[in-house]
């Protein structure tokens, strides 16, 4: 998980700078803004104030993130990923 993720499982609304492949890194989950100082500032006030809005970007994280595999099913895949891959004697298909 990075770390919008984890903001969003814990139900606070992240705010991205809409650069390089962040806005695909993170999924429609969270608020992305240009990637100016001015811009971020703005976005973070506004949620500041707005707490029907907090609500919204709270709700769309926590539900984005509940979509997302576990950890632990994470690693699994990656274990069969290296595995199927493997030449090492012993490696399970």
């Amino acid at each position: 998980m990075c770390s919008s993720d984890l903001a969003q499982a814990c139900g606070c609304p992240a705010i991205c700078t809409a650069v390089g492949g962040v806005p695909e890194a993170v999924g429609g989950g969270v608020w992305l803004v240009p990637g100016t100082l001015d811009a971020l500032t703005l976005g973070i006030q506004t949620l500041y104030d707005d707490a029907i809005l907090r609500g919204k970007w709270s709700a769309i994280g926590r539900q984005r993130v509940s979509l997302l595999p576990s950890s632990t099913k994470v690693a699994q895949l990656y274990e069969s990923l290296y595995c199927s891959e493997s030449h090492v004697p012993g490696a399970t298909k």
